[in-house]
C-alpha cells in the first residue's frame, strides 16, 4: 500500500511539472495575425483561438481527460478520468489478489488434487482479470488520444444552419426529405 502511495505522489509531482512544460505555447504560435482576435465581419463575433493536436494529445496522454479539457469538451474529461481511475482500481485489487492466491498455492501442503487445482485456478483468474484491466487502461489512453486529437483538429469547425436536411412522414405515409441551403 506504501508503494501504491509512494507511485501516486510521483505521479501527481511529474503532472504538476509537465502541466508548466506544456501549456507554455510560444507567441508566434498562437497570433497569427498582427492582432490577437479579430472581429468577424459576416456575423459580428470573436473568431476562437486554434488548439494544437499535438498538445492535445500529449496531455492526454500523460492523463487521460486533460486533453479533452484542453479542447474544452468538459463533459468528456470526467468520464475519461473516471475510466482511469476505476481501472487503476481494478488493476491494483487484482494484484492484491493475485498475491495473497500465490502465497495460498505455493505455502499449500496438502495432498487433495481438487484443493491444489482451486488455488492454481484461483490463482490464475485473478491474473488473468489484472492483465485484461491492462490493456483496458491501454485502450482508455489510446481512446483518450485519438479523441483529443480529432477534438483538437475540430475545435474551429462551424456548426450553422446553412446546410440542413430534414425528413420526416406525411399524414399518407411517405416520406419528406427536404434540404435548404442559404448563401
Amino acid at each position: 500500500m506504501n508503494k501504491f502511495v509512494n507511485i501516486l505522489l510521483i505521479f501527481f509531482f511529474l503532472f504538476g511539472l509537465s502541466s508548466e512544460l506544456v501549456s507554455q505555447d510560444k507567441v508566434t504560435n498562437i497570433i497569427t495575425d498582427s492582432t490577437r482576435l479579430e472581429l468577424n465581419k459576416k456575423d459580428s463575433t470573436m473568431t476562437k483561438l486554434k488548439k494544437y493536436p499535438t498538445t492535445a494529445v500529449i496531455r492526454s496522454l500523460i492523463l487521460p481527460g486533460w486533453g479533452q479539457y484542453y479542447n474544452e469538451s468538459y463533459w468528456k474529461a470526467p468520464v475519461f478520468v473516471a475510466a482511469w481511475g476505476t481501472i487503476l482500481f481494478f488493476i491494483y485489487d487484482n494484484n492484491n489478489k493475485y498475491n495473497q492466491a500465490a502465497n495460498e498455492y505455493a505455502n499449500y501442503s496438502g495432498t487433495d488434487l481438487s484443493q491444489q487445482n482451486y488455488l492454481y485456478r484461483k490463482r490464475e483468474y485473478f491474473r488473468d482479470y489484472r492483465d485484461l484491466n491492462i490493456f483496458y487502461l491501454a485502450g482508455v489512453y489510446i481512446i483518450s488520444a485519438i479523441d483529443a486529437y480529432s477534438d483538437a483538429n475540430l475545435y474551429e469547425f462551424n456548426v450553422n444552419n446553412n446546410i440542413s436536411l430534414n425528413y420526416g412522414v406525411n399524414y399518407f405515409g411517405s416520406v419528406l426529405v427536404s434540404l435548404k441551403i442559404e448563401f
